[in-house]
């Protein structure tokens, strides 16, 4: 997307989609919920390549059975293995709500064998730096789109990068003030086409203001 001479004053009165030239997505609970595509997600994708915009995915879920994880990670570790994961979240989301995530695994593990994880994913910096390494656009004009405000917004916050927040109606998020990198809270993908918001970062009422007024 380029911008033209005196586009930067009045920025804040732009549609997100609008504000950034690249968007980093998580995929869990932002563009599919299990094995579904969350509505509207594929529509606003193709919109957003429509604009030029640079479009990079995010992700650092595995999917390993619990039951290899179980049987396997303890006597590996005990033997000496590295402590590498993935993330740490306590959740993730599923059609029928929340679900163990890899970070209650992750904590099982680090009880059972007293060994500190290493958290290479989300919110370490390292992923973001590896994402963004070919984009052309520079970080003040790249966010992240995710749906976790213990990994994707923080994660966002050590790259240097805006946060986006994908708060639907079951799920909104909680807090006194927004945390650092916060940009936007929005429904869905679609809210990145919305009408301007109000910019929630460090401001709980704009926050409340960007998803009608339920936190």
């Amino acid at each position: 997307m380029i911008r033209e001479a005196g586009q930067w004053a009045t920025e804040a009165f732009w549609m997100l989609v609008e504000r950034f030239d690249a968007f980093l997505f998580d995929l869990d609970g932002v563009a599919y919920l299990g094995d579904e595509l969350l509505p509207g997600s594929r529509e606003a994708l193709v919109r957003i390549r429509e604009t030029g915009t640079e479009v990079r995915f995010l992700t650092d879920d595995p999917r390993p059975t619990r039951e290899q994880l179980r049987r396997q990670a303890p006597r590996h570790m005990f033997a000496g293995a590295r402590f590498v994961a993935t993330n740490a979240d306590a959740s993730f989301p599923s059609p029928k709500g929340p679900l163990p995530g890899t970070g209650a695994i992750v904590e099982a593990l680090r009880v059972t064998t007293s060994v500190e994880p290493m958290i290479v994913g989300k919110p370490s910096a390292a992923m973001f730096d590896i994402a963004l390494r070919d984009l052309h656009a520079g970080r003040d004009r790249t966010a992240l789109v995710g749906d976790s405000l213990e990994s994707d917004i923080p994660g966002a916050h050590r790259a240097g990068i805006a946060g986006v927040l994908i708060a639907r109606e079951d799920s909104q998020p909680a807090f006194t003030q927004a945390p650092p990198a916060l940009e936007a809270i929005i429904r869905d993908l679609g809210g990145l086409f919305d009408p301007p918001a109000p910019s929630v970062r460090g401001s709980r009422s704009a926050a409340r203001n960007a998803i009608g007024g339920k936190l």
